[in-house]
């Protein structure tokens, strides 16, 4: 029964409305906010580490290339490359019924792009390293094919189609 002046409590599972008891404290999170969040937190760590490993970055060449600052900076960003699809993945889901088809256009040229960095990252991080101490003109020749210059010997598939 309600008395004037004074609110009716609802129960929920036989527990008072306002009760603490038996309540997480702090706001509701839903899954999907926290993984919205999570993947924020992931493409600002891909920027900063964008931005981190281009400051003073040294020239690429087989004298370069196993040295531990270049091996790092590459190893960087193959993360960098996996944090920014793994946020940009999440935020284009979160929007996609906005996005519409551009938006996915968008999204898809976008992974594509950080898929081939995380490749050639990897390739500078993991390959050319170990191949500069046996085969230094190699690692010369495919160093400037993946930085857009034009190799002098055969890097066979990647150096592109031969005509």
């Amino acid at each position: 029964m309600v008395t004037p002046g004074k609110r009716a409590q609802t129960y929920v599972r036989g527990m008072p409305r306002g009760s603490a008891a038996g309540r997480p404290k702090g706001p509701p999170m839903s899954t999907t906010t926290t993984l919205t969040r999570a993947a924020g937190l992931a493409a600002a760590a891909a920027g900063i580490i964008f931005v981190g490993v281009q400051i003073g970055h040294p020239t690429m060449d087989a004298a370069t290339i196993g040295t531990t600052e270049v091996v790092l900076r590459n190893s960087l960003k193959l993360v960098m490359a996996v944090l920014a699809v793994v946020g940009i993945s999440a935020m284009y889901l979160h929007d996609r019924r906005r996005n519409g088809r551009l938006g996915l256009v968008g999204f898809v040229v976008l992974t594509l792009g950080y898929v081939l960095v995380a490749g050639t990252s990897f390739v500078a991080a993991v390959v050319l390293p170990r191949a500069a101490g046996t085969d230094p003109a190699y690692v010369n020749d495919a160093v400037a094919v993946l930085t857009g210059g034009s190799a002098t010997g055969d890097v066979g598939l990647l150096g592109g189609p031969r005509t």
